[in-house]
């Protein structure tokens, strides 16, 4: 299994999405997801699940990554999408990245001319990436 992947499982999807298409640049798009889970892993509370999902709308895409992640304060979700921003002050570019991925995925999502946010559901973390149909 991959570094940073151990004990994280794929769940069957109870009811299968029909195809989506999403236009754009594909090695933009597979770094944008990469940047997303590999933020959610590097995130998520111990013994957590992080669930990724994707549907089609008459005129988006949406692209949802959750994960637990209860020490990040609500207030956090403003800048963290800052370049070199660090909602959690103990990481280090040895430990946790250098401050950049989500900065990247807002540039991808920006050329690609659909919208992402980070939320706060309770004690989790939800990541929403919506681009246009097609």
């Amino acid at each position: 299994m991959a570094d940073g992947l151990e004990g994280i499982s794929a769940r069957e999807a109870s009811k299968a999405e029909p195809r989506i298409i999403v236009s754009g640049s594909p090695e933009e798009l597979d770094r944008l997801v990469s940047v997303l889970v590999d933020n959610a892993v590097k995130y998520c509370d111990d013994n957590g699940s992080i669930c990724v999902h994707l549907e089609q709308r008459k005129r988006e895409i949406v692209l949802t990554v959750t994960n637990p992640c209860a020490s990040l304060a609500t207030q956090d979700t403003r800048r963290i999408f800052d370049r070199f921003y660090r909602a959690d002050a103990s990481r280090s570019r040895s430990t946790g990245g250098n401050g950049i991925g989500l900065s990247i995925a807002q540039g991808i999502v920006s050329r690609h001319e659909g919208s992402i946010r980070a939320r706060k559901l309770g004690a989790e973390l939800e990541m929403r990436v919506t681009l246009p149909n097609g």
